[in-house]
């Protein structure tokens, strides 16, 4: 599928709906090729929808919102042995979706236009046990770049046996309200390991979040207010190697 949403204005965050579009329920595309994307080059929503051993490359030309794959608001999707890559913001995005697998998949050159952004990434979300695994995330190219990011008020994830390695900024981030999550067994390497952000005004909190048994080859502070919640409500964290 080559060349499936092209459009030359956009505002960064609204931007026309993709092409490229996969609903209803328990529909799987298999071994496919996706590239050249002005925006999104896969919009997957419904329930049990799942993308397998596919190819999405190229997209986001313009430096939109939009990601390689958004996922938004649905349900039980999975993303599994997938190589996604060179995309001007994030890869994957699933802000409001709930028991995604995002797993075994090899993400790399993300944000190669604009900042602040991740490979991964959601707001605001309850992930009711979505599960981020078995990935290579590397090689983000833009400024203050993560691997897998779960931006402010996402709660109940599962980020574990992930690979990040030559992030900008941060590897795993797991901005302020981050409650519920469990890190753990991940490899961290050329980049900061861990980090936290909370808006002004609010109490930093990660209360229940459970980072266990992650290697890091880096600067890990469990006391810099930068990288972990400090106080009654920091996550609980052991075993983390650097």
């Amino acid at each position: 599928i080559l060349y499936p949403d092209h459009f030359r204005d956009s505002d960064k965050y609204q931007v026309p709906s993709p092409g490229n579009v996969v609903s209803g329920s328990d529909n799987e595309l298999n071994r496919c090729r996706i590239a050249y994307a002005a925006g999104t080059g896969l919009q997957i929503t419904g329930k049990r929808n799942r993308l397998i051993n596919a190819i999405v490359q190229d997209t986001n030309l313009t430096g939109s919102n939009a990601a390689a794959v958004c996922i938004n608001d649905s349900e039980d999707t999975i993303i599994r042995q997938c190589s996604i890559f060179r995309s001007g913001r994030g890869l994957v995005r699933h802000y409001r979706a709930k028991r995604v697998r995002i797993e075994l998949n090899d993400l790399h050159h993300a944000n190669m236009l604009t900042s602040d952004a991740g490979a991964t990434y959601a707001w605001g979300t309850d992930g009711e046990g979505s599960v981020l695994a078995y990935n290579w995330v590397h090689d983000n190219t833009g400024d203050h770049t993560m691997g897998i990011y779960l931006d402010n008020f996402c709660s109940h994830f599962v980020v574990h046996h992930n690979v990040v390695w030559n992030q900008t900024s941060t590897g795993i981030r797991l901005n302020s309200d981050a409650t519920d999550h469990l890190v753990a067994n991940n490899t961290v390497i050329q980049a900061t390991p861990f980090g936290v952000f909370t808006y002004a005004g609010r109490t930093p909190t990660q209360k229940g979040t459970r980072i266990i048994n992650n290697l890091v080859i880096g600067r890990l502070a469990p006391t810099d207010p930068h990288q972990f919640v400090q106080g009654d409500l920091a996550p609980f964290w052991a075993c983390n190697l650097t």
